[in-house]
């Protein structure tokens, strides 16, 4: 079972939550996020009532998990599916390349540049959703840290990519469902692997047809840096999952050299999907050396398939 707290749930809330559960016998984990706390709690009760703790002060959302992460999890024998968006698929031997652009970037000089050079898809701030989704001649994913950044109107981008803690957000997974495109969900900051694939089940859970992973880094034992990639999580969800994979290196390493030897590093792990960063000279988007990155990777995925 997995209890989500509200945001800005005090310490006295999340203790009383962990008391009532020791005292149904439960072994508890805790899990605390930059914005919420995650609860886990472990144990086989057969008919064990919910409300005994959804009811609770501070509770946001209650899950029960009867295997966890089920719906997630590859079927012996069966490969992982390819990754969609925009009609274009990525499976073994091809990776999809995805830049990621900030709301800045979003002008029709740029848009074209980062097309010609050879990407699939750009990925956006939803704040810029509505000139993007007009101006770019590429699919667009659009970001969405919070429920709150969640655009209204009639946005229909190619797909939707979940990031900060996002994934914690119960609510959000259903208002997203209820808009039928792809999700890409990335591992919120600090958060375990199997809380990510717990949260791709409740996406699922909740109607999503077509749910992708991301790793975009978690938290490092270096510390000069918040963030660091994870390669092993990535191989994790390559190998134990039926969902595609993507990673985001440039999200966590500000070095391009540096962030282009991790991206190489999870296309050779089985990354359908990377996501780069569009360099900036002299405060201007620079897309002139993109095309050779993309043709790397494509070399390496090519190479490792």
């Amino acid at each position: 079972m997995v209890i989500v707290m509200r945001s800005g749930a005090g310490e006295a809330q999340v203790h009383a939550v962990i008391d009532r559960l020791n005292d149904f016998g439960f072994d508890v984990h805790r899990s605390s996020g930059l914005q919420r706390t995650v609860i886990g709690a472990i144990g086989s009760k057969p008919g064990f009532d919910i409300r005994h703790i959804a009811s609770l002060e501070g509770v946001e959302a209650v899950h029960r998990v009867t295997e966890p992460f089920e719906r997630v999890l590859r079927t012996a024998g069966k490969p992982a599916p390819a990754w969609r968006i925009g009609g274009k698929e990525f499976g073994s031997g091809r990776v999809g390349i995805v830049v990621s652009l900030t709301e800045a970037d979003l002008r029709p000089d740029v848009l074209a540049s980062v097309s010609d050079a050879g990407a699939d898809a750009v990925c956006v701030p939803s704040s810029g959703g509505l000139v993007a989704v007009a101006e770019s001649r590429l699919p667009v994913l659009l970001e969405v840290a919070h429920g709150a950044g969640l655009p209204g109107g009639e946005i229909r981008p190619a797909g939707w990519r979940l990031t900060g803690t996002a994934m914690f957000e119960g609510e959000l997974r259903h208002r997203i469902a209820a808009l039928g495109a792809p999700v890409v969900l990335d591992r919120a900051p600090g958060s375990t692997v199997e809380e990510w694939l717990l949260a791709a089940d409740g996406l699922l859970d909740a109607g999503c047809a077509d749910v992708a992973l991301c790793d975009s880094g978690s938290r490092s034992l270096d510390p000069a840096r918040s963030l660091a990639p994870d390669i092993a999580a990535l191989v994790f969800a390559v190998v134990r999952t039926r969902l595609p994979v993507l990673a985001d290196p440039g999200r966590s390493i500000a070095d391009p050299t540096m962030a282009h030897a991790a991206a190489c590093a999870a296309v050779a792990a089985g990354a359908r999907g990377i996501v780069l960063a569009l360099p900036h000279r002299k405060g201007e988007p620079d897309a002139s050396g993109l095309g050779d990155e993309a043709a790397r990777l494509r070399a390496v995925a090519a190479a490792a398939a």
